[in-house]
């Protein structure tokens, strides 16, 4: 969609490692959402599956994925913040570090919430999952709402003529 966007969102945030889709070739901003302990999509890269099924194919580490969208952006190496949020659940056992590259809200930035411990859940507060489900996908933070972050992260970006 290249400059018709000016961001997007994606949790469980990995790319696919070989695909058909044609590489990103304009500048988006990019806030991205993953958990180190996700049992589908792991964080640190390889093969996408669920218990010893069939793949469904390989992607890069979320690290990586980031370094992507960082260098299509021309953005710094050195993050131009990061943060450790708040801890918000005593029997949570994650926790959420916010990196952000480019340090001015309403331009080009990618950002990246690791959820350290996290799974292939979204975090949130008010809308807590069941246990059985999290037995499947891993736990679930409770530091931050991810729409709420996925909007602070918008308001202010303009797509790029």
């Amino acid at each position: 969609m290249g400059p018709r966007i000016a961001a997007f969102a994606a949790v469980s945030a990995s790319m696919a490692a070989a695909g058909s889709c044609a590489a990103p070739s304009a500048p988006v901003s990019a806030l991205m959402l993953s958990g180190t302990a996700d049992p589908l999509v792991p964080y640190g890269g390889g093969q996408v599956g669920f218990a010893n099924r069939r793949s469904r194919g390989s992607v890069l580490s979320v690290e990586e994925s980031a370094r992507r969208w960082r260098e299509l952006d021309k953005l710094p190496a050195a993050p131009s913040s990061v943060r450790e949020l708040p801890h918000r659940l005593a029997a949570d056992p994650t926790r959420v570090t916010r990196t952000v590259w480019g340090a001015d809200p309403a331009g080009l930035q990618v950002e990246l919430l690791r959820v350290e411990g996290g799974g292939h859940v979204e975090p949130s507060q008010s809308q807590r999952l069941g246990a059985l489900y999290l037995r499947l996908v891993g736990p679930q933070n409770a530091d931050l709402e991810t729409a709420e972050e996925a909007w602070a992260f918008f308001r202010e970006k303009r797509a790029r003529p």
